[in-house]
């Protein structure tokens, strides 16, 4: 569609809709980009300043994302099929449990190659030597205390199917 830059939208007095999805495209290519990252990461990349822009965030990124130890994670469905897409999500549901996973493991549960296991894990975890895994972000236990009800919920969301 068409863009607006950033400065004739805002002298226009630009509308709230304008910002919310100039929010929301920001969240967006981030999480495309980054894969795995903090909220306080997130509102500081797309420039979140208001309580309200922090809502807009959130929102955007229950849309496209899924919370593993309190951090975001962009959903598998959207750059992955079938099959990886599962074991993607396998891999989350198993981060959001224990920081750390054993890959041998993985790929006996899994059915996946040693290549397309140790691709999948490298994009949300870093390699601990000895075949282990641990989740690439710290748990946020910030974010988690701040938000309850939305942990409680994307904990169910990220659950092992």
């Amino acid at each position: 569609g068409m863009e607006l830059d950033g400065a004739s939208s805002r002298e226009r007095g630009g509308g709230l809709a304008d910002r919310n999805k100039e929010l929301s495209v920001r969240v967006d290519a981030l999480m495309r980009q980054a894969k795995v990252a903090s909220f306080k990461e997130i509102c500081q990349q797309v420039g979140a300043k208001t309580a309200r822009d922090v809502d807009i965030v959130l929102e955007e990124l229950k849309r496209i994302s899924l919370m593993v130890q309190g951090n975001w994670v962009e959903r598998s469905g959207l750059t992955l099929k079938n099959r990886q897409a599962h074991a993607r999500n396998y891999l989350l549901a198993s981060f959001d449990q224990e920081r750390r996973l054993e890959r041998k493991k993985l790929i006996q549960v899994l059915k996946l190659d040693y290549e397309t296991t140790t691709k999948l894990l490298s994009e949300l975890g870093r390699p601990l030597g000895d075949g282990f895994w641990e989740f690439k972000k710290p748990t946020d236990t910030e974010f988690m205390k701040r938000y309850p009800t939305l942990t409680s919920k994307q904990a169910k969301s990220v659950s092992k199917k």
